[in-house]
């Protein structure tokens, strides 16, 4: 499964870019937000998302965008598309999580394909995660950080290294980021 691509941007047309690397073109939907902005390479995290006779990879310029991706999906009835779509409609991970801590319906309804019952799931289903993002971003200091940006580096999900280090932070007291890194190694599955 592929985690991470960096390359040439070879082709552009919202929201698929196919990006080059070692002769290899990888189609990859994206935020054509962002897309907008990019130059002529790009490093991207990326999900793989499985279908039936394809899979698809999905990228994102942020670990919080990939997460604030596959929340989305977790919402019955939302697939990778509209989650992508509904990614793109917000300037920032933050306005969408603001907007659902806000409850803020009408925000949502103008997002092409989202009714108001979907708005309401969206609603309902994300405002206890995003209260809980919301603490951990509050809880991780900048040695964390680092140490996630490793962990992420090393190949292993940004979800569960994140986890390891909040159970290491209840733990131990004064630790840099090193130090960090070194104590989720032991813990996280090989």
């Amino acid at each position: 499964m592929i985690g991470y691509l960096s390359g040439r941007i070879i082709r552009r047309k919202s929201p698929i870019i196919i990006l080059e690397i070692q002769g290899i073109g990888y189609v990859v939907y994206v935020n054509h937000r962002q897309l907008e902005r990019w130059g002529d390479t790009v490093s991207l995290w990326i999900e793989t998302v499985m279908k039936e006779h394809q899979s698809e990879l999905y990228g994102f310029e942020s670990l919080k965008e990939q997460s604030a991706f596959l929340q989305l999906q977790k919402v019955p009835g939302l697939g990778p598309k509209v989650a992508l779509s509904i990614l793109s409609f917000f300037d920032d991970v933050s306005q969408l999580y603001g907007a659902i801590q806000q409850q803020d319906f009408s925000r949502f309804k103008m997002i092409p394909g989202i009714g108001a019952k979907l708005a309401s799931r969206i609603i309902q289903e994300l405002q206890q995660t995003v209260m809980q993002e919301d603490s951990v971003r509050v809880q991780c200091d900048e040695e964390v950080k680092t140490a996630l940006q490793a962990l992420c580096a090393l190949g292993y999900e940004s979800r569960i290294a994140l986890n390891v280090l909040q159970q290491i932070t209840k733990e131990e007291k004064d630790v840099d980021a090193e130090a960090y890194v070194r104590h989720a190694l032991k813990r996280l599955p090989s």
